[in-house]
């Protein structure tokens, strides 16, 4: 459960946890819980709560002490407090940060609980104590889903953004709960209550920036009260039940059935086992004491074989670890070196006021530094999974190995391992740790120095060159050796998979020789004990039959169980472009090449989110053709071309156009390529390609953007204030296409005129690094531009809007003129006869074959 403080977590908290309760005050009543609720104690540590019959606490502190804590107290272990003389001050860790628990639990009698659920209340992202946001972070990759609370008075910040910006690549299962909803009843201009008003916004940008994310609106407080009073009208307004189910059914369906099915799995294993040991211990009663020995003897060489085949493989596998250790240690004085390239180009191309703003100075780090490791993280990920995937193929030759990498490499990195992204894609899950931890750790470390820096000194007095001068004589070097540190522990963690892997293949060898000699030992100890062989025989035969019943009983159940498929979203779960933005894509290719028209002249805008591609499209047509609303909802491309009339289609399968309403045109973009035909002044055959922001939450989005632009006469690339390490990668990607290639520095009104040209010099460069040819870098503002016009007025002198409109317009009309005088030196020769149109094959898959080669 991650959110603000005070953004309603620990009252959230019980009441699901069902523990709250009325207390009198001088005042009159308050409802009070198991965890603070009150303003200004909030969340000081990670708490996790599991269920037991009796409830009880404990704090675990870092030095391995542990301490029961009376359930009375628990507030002062677990919350911060606003003066010493609060009870929270206790362990206050912003005050004493040594005496402050890393972690308490909480047994608790609940029946939400006793489902198997263990929840984790967090301190959140809005500390500015760094020890907060890094028990937060940290904590992330063990888990199933994250319960993410945005108060209906703030609703979705930048800061919300960010933080699920970084977590919808890690994690299968995100709840945004807005929370608070019975402080905003009242009516708005709309008619909607203000908190009607406030989720609206929050599922538009949920949808953007957290896609297959679903919204619940919820009072906390309302289902509490209702259910002291026994109101139902009170419990049916706080929609809290709604919710409640919502969640259940979710982490049955994403988490609970594939535990199960582990978990069966893991038995159906074991048994299988105890089966085969068994019928080899019949096989074996059933022979005389001088064929025992003898079959013991010959299993001998065998055995000595496998133990110093073990003895090898370990040392290998050691060799192999030391190597990566070394290997990672070297390349985190490198890592050290580009992050710090990075976030100095991030520093000198944002305003002042982002970095004295410490949360907005957290989100440029975290996704500044978050790009420049994930490189580092998926490069350590693919080669520490490859070589213990390969590892073990090898040893699965010889022995019966029972190692899997998730659970070794979760251990190793201090998590559970139960969660459904370790069990599923260990690769993934170890990339996506390594990135959390440099952001839970050198982020928030280089935040809080600059930070500290800005607070220490008077207001307007510390300035770029102040900053610049402490980061490089301090700030860079603490820096360099906070990563350095933290390659050496991602080091540390990944040697510790080697003792796994090597306590994996002493429980292999021993299995090996059980299969070989355990059953040739116990058949020779019932004869020396003189029992008789045939009732053994006769007992191992009844177990066998034990074990088959029990272990059809369980397929039976779980069979059973897993048949069941509960409902997660309510039927109202919002607009129809949010609901469709929870639909899993498809592209394709063929359909998409068949709907276009090779006469025309076609610009493909790229950009990422917020670069302001349908603003400029406006801007072309001298009209709004496209809202920006639901922008992160495109998932297809949008084609913006003439016609005499408004209209809009859809492509469909076989490559035709369906004419759909005006209205839902970017909605249907969710599902279907759509063009859009619109009355403008621009040449007839020019057709501008809005591109889905590669950048929205799908993975599959900029291989969207590579198709668009390799259908496209020429590529026009949208960036705002210095081109990300991602843009630059895709706009490569396009530039192996061949395709002419423009730039446009959008958003450009808010820059002076020194950054502005800073900005255009330092993309050049970038380019000129990359070998992308671009053959001009235009600086635009579509708000300026509209506001001139408004204004009757020439736009600014540094706004090229209308050269960039007059370019593309000019390569459209050579284009036309090219296809009039081939038209006419075709004209005197006989037309062939029409082609027989071959049969179009019916897609196979589609998005599959979006790189079918």
């Amino acid at each position: 459960m991650v959110g603000e403080f005070s953004s309603g977590k620990s009252f959230l908290l019980n009441a699901l946890l069902g523990k709250f309760r009325f207390e009198h005050t001088g005042g009159g009543e308050q409802i009070a819980g198991l965890l603070a609720t009150d303003i200004n104690p909030s969340t000081a540590t990670i708490t996790e709560l599991e269920y037991a019959p009796q409830s009880e606490a404990y704090a675990f502190h870092e030095t391995g002490r542990v301490e029961r804590i009376p359930l009375d107290r628990l507030s002062q272990f677990v919350a911060v407090a606003s003066s010493v003389s609060d009870a929270g001050a206790i362990h206050d860790a912003t005050k004493d940060e040594k005496d402050a628990p890393t972690r308490v639990l909480v047994k608790v009698d609940s029946a939400f609980l006793r489902r198997g659920f263990t929840v984790a209340d967090t301190p959140g992202l809005a500390s500015i104590n760094p020890s907060h946001r890094r028990a937060t972070l940290q904590f992330l990759p063990g888990a199933d889903a994250v319960l993410y609370l945005i108060d209906t008075q703030q609703p979705f910040t930048e800061g919300d953004a960010s933080f699920l910006g970084i977590i919808r690549q890690h994690l299968d299962t995100i709840f945004i709960v807005q929370t608070k909803i019975d402080l905003w009843e009242q009516t708005t201009e709309s008619g909607k209550p203000a908190w009607e008003s406030a989720r609206d916004r929050i599922m538009q940008l949920a949808a953007i920036h957290a896609p297959a994310t679903y919204v619940y609106a919820l009072s906390a407080l309302q289902y509490a009260e209702g259910v002291l009073r026994d109101d139902p009208a009170l419990i049916r307004r706080s929609l809290f039940t709604q919710f409640l189910s919502a969640l259940d059914a979710s982490l049955v369906r994403n988490t609970g059935r594939a535990r199960l099915r582990r978990a069966r799995d893991q038995a159906g294993l074991a048994a299988r086992d105890a089966l085969q040991r068994l019928a080899r211990d019949r096989e074996m009663l059933a022979l005389a004491p001088e064929q025992l020995q003898e079959r013991r003897t010959q299993a001998q060489p065998r055995i000595a074989h496998l133990e110093a085949l073990v003895e090898s493989i370990k040392a290998g596998t050691a060799n192999a670890s030391q190597r990566l250790t070394e290997a990672l240690e070297e390349r985190g004085a490198a890592l050290a070196a580009e992050a710090e390239y990075a976030l100095g180009h991030a520093f000198d191309t944002a305003d002042i006021a982002r970095l004295r703003d410490r949360a907005r100075l957290h989100i440029l780090v975290d996704r500044t530094l978050g790009e420049a490791v994930e490189v580092f993280a998926r490069q350590v990920a693919a080669a520490v999974y490859g070589e213990y995937d390969r590892a073990l193929r090898d040893a699965n030759e010889q022995l019966s190995m029972r190692f899997s990498f998730g659970q070794a490499a979760s251990a190793a990195f201090g998590s559970s391992g139960g969660s459904s992204l370790w069990a599923d894609d260990p690769e993934q899950a170890l990339c996506a740790t390594i990135v959390l931890e440099a952001i839970g750790g050198p982020a928030i470390a280089l935040v809080h120095a600059i930070a500290t820096r800005f607070a220490a000194a008077p207001a307007d007095s510390y300035m770029k060159r102040e900053l610049t001068s402490d980061l490089r004589s301090t700030i860079w070097p603490q820096f360099g050796q906070e990563m350095r540190a933290f390659a050496g522990r991602i080091a540390s963690r990944v040697s510790a998979i080697s003792q796994a892997y090597g306590a994996a293949l002493d429980d292999a060898l021993e299995y090996a020789r059980d299969e070989a000699l355990g059953s040739i030992d116990r058949a020779l100890a019932t004869h020396e004990r003189g029992e008789n062989a045939e009732e053994a025989a006769a007992s191992i035969q009844r177990q066998a039959r034990e074990i088959e019943e029990i272990v059809a009983s369980v397929d039976e159940q779980v069979d059973a169980f897993l048949e069941r498929d509960e409902e997660i979203a309510p039927a109202d779960a919002g607009p129809e472009a949010v609901r469709r933005s929870h639909v899993d894509a498809e592209f394709d290719r063929e359909a998409y090449r068949m709907g276009l028209r090779p006469q025309r002249w076609r610009v493909a805008i790229l950009g990422a989110l917020r670069r302001g591609k349908s603003s400029l499209i406006n801007a072309f047509a001298g009209r709004r053709v496209l809202a920006d609303e639901v922008a992160g909802a495109i998932a297809y491309p949008v084609h913006v071309r003439y016609g005499e009339q408004e209209g809009a289609f859809a492509l469909q399968p076989d490559g035709h156009w369906r004419e759909v309403e005006i209205e839902s045109a970017l909605e249907e973009a969710a599902r279907n390529p759509v063009l859009i035909l619109t009355p403008w002044k621009l040449p007839r055959e020019l057709v501008l390609v809005h591109a889905p922001a590669f950048d929205a939450g799908d993975a599959t989005l900029e291989d969207v953007c590579i198709v668009a632009a390799r259908e496209a006469s020429e590529v026009l690339c949208l960036f705002s204030r210095q081109l990300s390490d991602r843009e630059l990668a895709l706009y490569e990607r396009v530039a192996d296409l061949g395709k002419p290639m423009m730039l446009a520095h959008t958003l450009a009104d808010n820059e002076s005129a020194s950054e502005r040209r800073h900005v255009v010099e330092l993309a050049q460069q970038y380019l000129r690094e990359r070998n992308v040819p671009a053959q001009r870098i235009f600086t635009v503002s579509t708000l300026e531009y509209a506001q001139s016009k408004r204004d009757q007025r020439a736009p600014a002198g540094w706004n090229e809007l209308e050269a960039l409109i007059s370019t593309i317009a000019a390569h459209a009309e050579e284009h036309m003129a090219r296809l009039e005088r081939l038209e006419r030196a075709a004209a005197p020769a006989a037309a062939p006869p029409p082609l027989e149109q071959a049969p179009v094959e019916k897609p196979r898959g589609l998005f599959a074959r979006l790189f079918s080669r």
